[in-house]
């Protein structure tokens, strides 16, 4: 007896309906001959790889929402570590911390810039079940640099610059890690490179462009006034205070708002 023949269903419908179980992230695209469903892995690996190497037909609004969806989610999962991490140094749970870290640790392998910043500080101090260990915490310190973070760049700085937590100093990487941090708007970075540009400690001095930087940081953090405070300030030599002087005079009688117009010598 012959079998009734069974509904067709297409792989592609097959493999909307496992997705919609297990992972329920879609990306509807509408084609001449049909509807395609594609679904995403939603981790920060997947987002690292650009979501991949999409059809030549998927339109890029798509790919850049969910780009964000995915970035939405993992910023979410992020926060919830660190509040759980934060709660159990409050409460002295070291079986809470030890979940914590283990999460923050796998967050990190996943992908998450801000992930592997926080363990890389978790190992330059030792934290938790993580013992100290300086190589691992400026691997994955710098891996989070690379990635993005701004945090990272800002503490290789400080770290480098003083050689704190036992890592070996080295000015020239220092001001290099505080220069990253400074194009993308941190601002005591700004104030660590202007610093360091304006006295020559370690790299070349160049006070020109070591104000520009310390101005643009002091506005940013709100300190503007006490750095003009500062042209009168007798531990700067004579040639100093004259080109501070004449900066700080120009900037004011041209109205340049230094939070976005004046813009420092990126060399």
């Amino acid at each position: 007896m012959t079998r009734p023949a069974r509904p067709l269903r297409s792989r592609h419908g097959r493999v909307a309906l496992s997705v919609v179980a297990s992972v329920g992230v879609m990306m509807l695209l509408t084609e001449q001959v049909g509807t395609r469903l594609f679904a995403v892995r939603p981790s920060a690996q997947t987002l690292a790889d650009g979501l991949r190497a999409p059809p030549r037909h998927e339109p890029r609004v798509v790919r850049r929402a969910v780009a964000k969806w995915v970035e939405k989610q993992e910023s979410e999962e992020m926060q919830s570590v660190v509040k759980l991490i934060q709660a159990a140094k409050k409460s002295g749970d070291s079986g809470t911390l030890s979940v914590g870290v283990r999460r923050m640790q796998n967050l990190a392998e996943d992908g998450d810039r801000d992930a592997m910043c926080e363990l890389g500080g978790f190992y330059l101090t030792g934290f938790g079940d993580i013992p100290k260990d300086l190589e691992a915490g400026l691997k994955w310190m710098e891996k989070a640099e690379l990635a993005g973070c701004v945090k990272a760049s800002f503490n290789l700085g400080v770290a480098k610059h003083s050689g704190a937590l036992g890592v070996m100093e080295n000015k020239p990487a220092a001001s290099q890690h505080y220069r990253n941090a400074a194009k993308a708007g941190h601002v005591e970075a700004m104030m660590h490179l202007g610093s360091m540009l304006f006295r020559g400690e370690g790299i070349p001095k160049d006070t020109v462009n070591g104000l520009e930087w310390m101005m643009k940081g002091a506005n940013g953090s709100g300190q503007l006034n006490e750095l003009l405070r500062k042209v009168d300030d007798n531990t700067l030599d004579a040639e100093s205070r004259m080109q501070m002087a004449k900066m700080v005079a120009t900037i004011q009688n041209s109205g340049v708002d230094l939070g976005g117009t004046l813009k420092p010598d990126e060399r």
